[in-house]
């Protein structure tokens, strides 16, 4: 009798059907009339069949294909002295209380690396205090890299910019970081206890100098040269410089909270 294999009724070239027309090839007449050699090679072609399927299923990276959206990178180059830094970054810490999707923070300072400064290795444009300041800042993101904690404590900072560097100021605002609100009071906010003693050993070892000068370096990379310059999605996107400048699409919080999720 001869065997039939119905192709018309299993179209779709998925494992799960061709196991079924495998099945329909055993079943379709009774089994007594066909060879037993016959059945042999019909389950051995089979289960290829089945395997080089499941197999082309799984190795297709088109089959199913994962697509992982990565966060939206911002970058903000700026002085820790500098009015217009305390201005840009006051707006991206509402930026950030209100953008929806992942989002990763980069802040980078403006300076010139010259070895022969001490102690930091560079010269900072409002005087060795911003140094001191720009090495304050990167140490406690050294530390404490969860950008609520660290980002917290620059916008303490910049409450009393003009006090950047000098004793005790940035040990009081380790106390309170992680807590900072953008219109919030230090006297309104409760202590997070975070220890500055690793700040000051970040500091005292060198490391800051380190941290500032590599930072120095990304800046002059991506060719900056003004405080405060913002990139959203690795494209220049504003600059406060006395006032907003280059700012297409413009400058308000809503708008930068926008062109982040429009990149996700």
């Amino acid at each position: 009798m001869e065997l039939i294999l119905n192709y018309n009724d299993y179209s779709t070239p998925s494992s799960h059907n061709l196991h079924t027309l495998a099945c329909v090839a055993f079943t379709s007449h009774p089994m007594k009339s066909i060879p037993a050699t016959l059945l042999v090679m019909i389950f051995l072609a089979s289960t290829a069949i089945i395997l080089l399927a499941t197999t082309s299923a799984v190795s297709d990276p088109h089959q199913n294909p994962i697509r992982l959206k990565q966060p939206v990178p911002v970058g903000l180059f700026v002085m820790s002295k500098c009015p217009d830094t305390v201005f840009c970054e006051h707006v991206f810490q509402a930026v950030l209380c209100n953008v929806s999707v992942p989002t990763t923070l980069d802040v980078n300072y403006l300076g010139e690396v010259d070895p022969a400064e001490k102690p930091f290795g560079a010269l900072c444009k409002h005087g060795p205090l911003e140094c001191l300041g720009n090495a304050q800042e990167l140490c406690f993101r050294s530390v404490y890299p969860d950008v609520r904690d660290w980002f917290s404590f620059v916008s303490c900072l910049n409450r009393k910019f003009w006090q950047i560097g000098e004793d005790g100021y940035a040990e009081e605002c380790g106390e309170y970081c992680g807590n900072m609100q953008p219109e919030a009071r230090i006297s309104d906010v409760k202590k997070t206890g975070k220890d500055y003693e690793p700040i000051s050993d970040c500091i005292a070892s060198g490391e800051g100098g380190e941290l500032l000068r590599a930072s120095i370096r990304k800046t002059e990379s991506w060719g900056v040269n003004k405080s405060c310059t913002m990139f959203i999605n690795n494209k220049l996107r504003c600059i406060h410089d006395g006032e907003w400048k280059d700012c297409d699409g413009g400058h308000k919080v809503d708008d930068f909270v926008r062109d982040i999720e429009e990149a996700y």
